[in-house]
């Protein structure tokens, strides 16, 4: 195998020049960078990276504590952060404490023995401010995603349920809704606690008695979730709305309300914080305030990554990030002759979404399909695309091109060939060869142009983790690339 000194004595260079080169640093002669090169390709030469671990201090490595990954809210989470951590070559370990304190402390011993650089953690024991100070003391960069440690002196990353509960809850009781049930894990963890708050808030600010009958404190499973249900939904006072703070929780609810018999007209709605489940379709009132859990993995890492190349600079901070809105109960097509037809469509907002909108009423009369167009940021409509419970929400989607060959590789988009093949008339006034250079993947039509848009372009900052081209553009422009 070859080592560092081969490629040195190859190249007809030193050794620090070598590791100069590798590591991309300013000052080489382009002549010595290509020499090197050519004798790192001949020589098959990879680089120690136990040695440059060793050198630098640090492992790559990062620990990921949750709870548990059956919950769709933390399985996201773990996306986000694993995401963030490859793009800047950190392995990600993952870790469930499945909600046990003293297991949780053996993972975080394990951690700390095994000397990862960093560890993001949705604790299920929040007092243990200790033991979470000594794996600072240990060297260890801390951030807490969900559930915060008691003190606040930690960095911490959740959502910000305060607003879109409060608001939801508003609009019920001012519908006439009084009996309005919680369903929640322990009050020790701050997300859980804050919306015992907000729903005790709620209903003392309209002078609604607070009744204990309606608030339920599982273990945050199913199981639990289902036996509290069972017992609320068999008593004489029924809930009119019931929120649920997970979906493990809700999918124990949905299980008690198949095996209660009630009239429909007091079938209770369920609201429910996180994503979009399978189990929607089996229950017509849910209401979904969609959390953005993969980007607040996303947030997490990119936290404590900071922590760890700039420790000198590492700062404590406490970030919320905004839930999407509520998503309504899902409304079927109807389809038939003499029935009207709905098609729900998501849009990019801008110019084009209100253009759309002002020609909906007419396509409507001359067709008799209505739309209801709703209009999504461009990451809140790219995520709606990407996960299938959300997708579910609407008929049809506006993409934009750079997505279009990952999303008909995964199955979501719908071939067009037939339709073109059918309709040749509607496709004559594209330019010739727009459609196979812009609406093709693998020789079949996922999609057709309908506006013209500005291009942009940026650089891929993966290019410039190859020391060669960061060295050539430093040659080049006496600078370093930014990131």
């Amino acid at each position: 195998m070859a080592t560092i000194n081969d490629v040195a004595e190859l190249a007809g260079v030193s050794r620090g020049t070598v590791s100069n080169i590798i590591n991309g640093k300013a000052g080489v002669s382009q002549d010595k960078i290509d020499r090197v090169n050519a004798a790192i390709k001949s020589l098959n030469y990879v680089p120690d990276a136990t040695a440059r671990m060793l050198k630098t201090s640090k492992t790559q490595r990062v620990a990921v504590v949750l709870p548990n990954i059956m919950d769709a809210n933390f399985s996201h989470i773990f996306t986000g952060i694993e995401r963030v951590l490859n793009e800047h070559d950190y392995t990600a370990s993952l870790y469930i404490s499945a909600e046990i304190g003293p297991k949780e402390n053996r993972i975080l011993e394990q951690v700390k023995q095994h000397k990862m650089d960093g560890v993001i953690l949705a604790t299920c024991q929040p007092e243990a401010t200790a033991t979470f100070q000594e794996l600072l003391e240990a060297g260890m960069q801390l951030v807490f995603v969900e559930r915060e440690p008691l003190g606040r002196g930690f960095s911490f990353v959740g959502y910000d349920t305060a607003s879109s509960l409060s608001q939801l809850l508003e609009d019920r009781i001012a519908a006439g809704c009084r009996n309005i049930g919680l369903f929640t894990g322990p009050d020790s963890y701050s997300s859980e606690r804050e919306c015992i708050e907000i729903w005790q808030s709620a209903l003392a600010r309209h002078g609604i008695e607070l009744d204990a009958h309606f608030l339920s404190i599982t273990n945050f499973d199913k199981e639990s979730a289902f036996k509290a249900a069972i017992r609320l939904m068999q008593s004489a006072n029924l809930p009119q709305v019931i929120i649920a703070t997970s979906t493990q929780i809700l999918e124990g609810i949905l299980k008690a309300v198949e095996y209660t018999v009630f009239p429909q007209s007091l079938e209770p709605e369920l609201i429910s914080l996180g994503e979009s489940s399978w189990s929607d379709h089996a229950y017509p009132r849910i209401v979904r305030i969609d959390r953005q859990s993969i980007r607040l993995g996303e947030m997490a890492a990119e936290q404590l990554l900071e922590k760890i190349e700039n420790p000198a600079f590492a700062e404590n901070r406490r970030s919320f990030l905004k839930n999407l809105p509520p998503l309504r109960p899902r409304t079927p097509l109807v389809r038939g002759a003499g029935r009207k037809q709905l098609l729900r469509v998501a849009m990019l907002t801008g110019e084009a979404l209100d253009a759309t909108r002002q020609l909906a009423g007419d396509f409507g009369r001359t067709t008799g399909v209505e739309l209801e167009i709703e209009g999504l940021e461009y990451s809140e409509l790219w995520e709606t695309i990407q996960d299938g419970r959300l997708r579910d929400e609407y008929d049809v989607f506006e993409i934009d091109i750079p997505w279009l060959e990952e999303f008909a590789k995964a199955g979501y988009l719908l071939p067009l060939d037939d339709m073109i093949r059918n309709n040749p008339d509607s496709f004559d006034h594209f330019i010739p060869g727009v459609l196979e250079a812009w609406s093709m993947v693998d020789g079949v039509h996922f999609a057709f142009h309908f506006k013209f848009g500005s291009q942009i372009l940026f650089f891929r900052k993966d290019l410039f983790e190859d020391p060669g081209i960061r060295r050539r553009f430093f040659e080049k422009y006496k600078g370093e690339a930014t990131k």
